[in-house]
């Protein structure tokens, strides 16, 4: 397609703008977050925390940079864990004994590092009426419609310490409209589905679009089942970029060689 817009069969006009429009097109996305190299996720890594100094239990606004849905799901329960050390949400939260709570195997830091997001992942509300699944979203700004992004991140499967019983962990990812579910964690009983990276696509159906990541598993009124979350990643796809530009090239071409036509 390229080779076709500098046809020497094309008015001369038409080839001197084409290749100014090419310049400024590939300038123009060169410069923008369209094709920057950095992740367009926000504290991706969970390791902006602000003050805290330890786990601590997530509401509406104490995650930087990500929203917690407490609203619709006043009893949801997710966690920042710090520092790479079983401590589930902070000294204040306490599991089975009055004790503060712990995970019944420790996963570990992810390959990503440092701090991760814990979720609980199930309706344990013996009456129902609630999940006490917590989503964290960000709105993720600068996207290009039809464009394709690639999202990537690490997960694990853990238990509370305290219970008995299997458990599985999944999550739940919503990007715009779009909704993708990770791979399922089949976690024995007071065991741990270790660190695995999960990688997922979407197309942007608008310049700006909420992603949001809601833990889901089972069963439900047993062992608390946690997912693990970090190193979240979103970026262009460069092959999707690519086409789009030279979509754009080709169209803009065949405009400047009618108008030319008509000089």
């Amino acid at each position: 397609m390229l080779a076709s817009l500098f046809d020497r069969s094309w008015p001369r006009c038409a080839r001197i703008a084409t290749v100014a429009i090419c310049a400024a097109l590939v300038a123009g996305l060169t410069n923008s977050s369209v094709l920057a190299a950095g992740n367009l996720v926000t504290n991706g890594d969970f390791s902006s925390v602000g003050t805290h100094t330890e786990s601590y239990q997530v509401n509406a606004s104490n995650l930087p940079n990500w929203a917690a849905d407490v609203t619709g799901n006043p009893g949801g329960i997710g966690c920042l864990v710090y520092g790479g050390i079983n401590n589930m949400c902070g000294t204040s939260y306490l599991g089975p004994g009055n004790v503060t709570a712990t995970f019944a195997v420790f996963p570990g830091v992810s390959p990503n590092g440092g701090n991760f997001f814990a979720g609980d992942a199930a309706d344990d509300r013996p009456t129902g009426g609630g999940f006490y699944q917590q989503a964290i979203s960000q709105t993720i700004n600068g996207l290009v419609v039809g464009a394709q992004y690639s999202l990537t991140f690490y997960q694990a499967g853990a238990q509370q310490a305290g219970f008995t019983g299997a458990t599985t962990d999944k999550w739940q990812v919503t990007f715009g409209s779009q909704v993708r579910n990770s791979t399922i964690m089949s976690v024995p009983s007071g065991g741990v589905v270790a660190w695995n990276q999960q990688s997922m696509s979407f197309t942007a159906t608008a310049t700006s679009q909420v992603l949001s990541f809601l833990a889901i598993g089972t069963p439900n009124n047993a062992q608390p089942p946690f997912a693990l979350l970090d190193g979240v990643r979103l970026i262009p796809e460069p092959a999707s970029i690519a086409l789009l530009g030279v979509g754009i090239i080709g169209v803009a071409g065949m405009r400047r060689r009618r108008a030319c036509r008509r000089v």
